[in-house]
């Protein structure tokens, strides 16, 4: 009797094992994502060849695939995006239509690496014009065009207490520094927190100065006008560097839209631009010191554009 209980307790400890090895090892390991881990970088469509496509030879007269993979490396979804093939007309022809639309989910927590898609275009290769070559390289431009936002939130210390009368503060306003970026190309840098006195009132002023830069390998471009940046259509100045921004603070249990200068839209200068937000409701200097949610939106278009070389070769006799 007593050897069948040590039997049971070695066959349970055994299965206890197994349970959890197959929980903490290796690809079955079950991993927490939160906010915190998808919503880093400076990602967001990400656009290659795939291998071997377009092959680097091709000859005269020949179709041919090109494949692009485009993957969401950012926090944002695309709901609708561009994407526009544009080849040297004497040498290559574009089979079908050169632009062509996409949407992918971003990273989440539950697909924390993103989503992606295949576009594929049917090109045929043309007949070297001058009976002297034997080959010509021609270019391939890819440019992808599409809305994205930047999502931020998080606590910042509202402190009334100017003089310091009051001890053990839970908090202090102080810079508070963005270096892993917010999951999106566009990114807060940097926040500045300041308090400012009304004495002849004795209220008080939060107010924010919020770094923000493009620190994607694209160009921010008006969302509003994405057909124009995926097609030969004339580019307005006014439509590049081009974003609209919003911040609200929670305060007395709801969201209180801030009073931010300089005004929608915003255009960056040299890819950065720096916001004043102010919260217009004076506070009492009775207060006293507290963390609550800032929340900050940016919306913009994005565009960039990849290239390849392909070598079109002539058909010996």
């Amino acid at each position: 009797m007593k050897m069948k209980k040590i039997n049971a307790i070695l066959a349970l400890t055994f299965i206890f094992l197994i349970i959890n090895g197959c929980q903490f090892s290796g690809g079955n390991q079950k991993t927490i994502v939160t906010d915190t881990d998808y919503k880093k970088g400076f990602n967001a469509i990400s656009i290659k060849f795939m291998e071997r496509s377009p092959l680097k030879e091709v000859y005269e007269e020949n179709i041919f695939s090109l494949n692009l993979l485009l993957e969401n490396k950012g926090a944002n979804n695309v709901e609708y995006g561009l994407i526009k093939i544009a080849t040297e007309e004497d040498y290559l022809e574009i089979q079908e239509i050169s632009k062509q639309d996409f949407d992918i989910e971003g990273k989440s927590k539950e697909f924390p690496k993103g989503n992606q898609d295949i576009i594929t275009y049917q090109l045929k290769a043309k007949k070297i014009p001058d009976p002297e070559s034997t080959i010509h390289k021609t270019h391939t431009y890819i440019t992808s065009c599409y809305e994205y936002q930047t999502d931020f939130s998080e606590d910042i210390c509202i402190d009334s207490d100017v003089y310091g009368l009051q001890k053990d503060k839970i908090c202090s306003p102080e810079e508070l520094n963005l270096g892993s970026g917010q999951g999106a190309p566009v990114t807060i840098t940097k926040i500045e927190t300041r308090m400012f006195h009304h004495t002849q009132e004795n209220t008080i002023e939060p107010q924010f100065t919020i770094h923000i830069e493009n620190k994607g390998r694209g160009n921010v471009i008006n969302k509003n006008n994405l057909e124009s940046f995926c097609s030969s259509d004339p580019l307005e100045e006014s439509d590049l560097n081009h974003l609209s921004f919003s911040a609200e603070l929670f305060m007395y249990g709801e969201p209180i839209k801030l009073d931010c200068k300089p005004e929608n839209p915003i255009k960056l200068k040299n890819k950065k631009r720096k916001m004043i937000c102010s919260f217009t409701e004076r506070l009492n200097q009775k207060e006293g010191t507290y963390l609550t949610p800032l929340h900050i939106k940016m919306d913009y278009g994005y565009t960039t554009t990849i290239s390849k070389d392909i070598t079109i070769k002539k058909q010996l006799d």
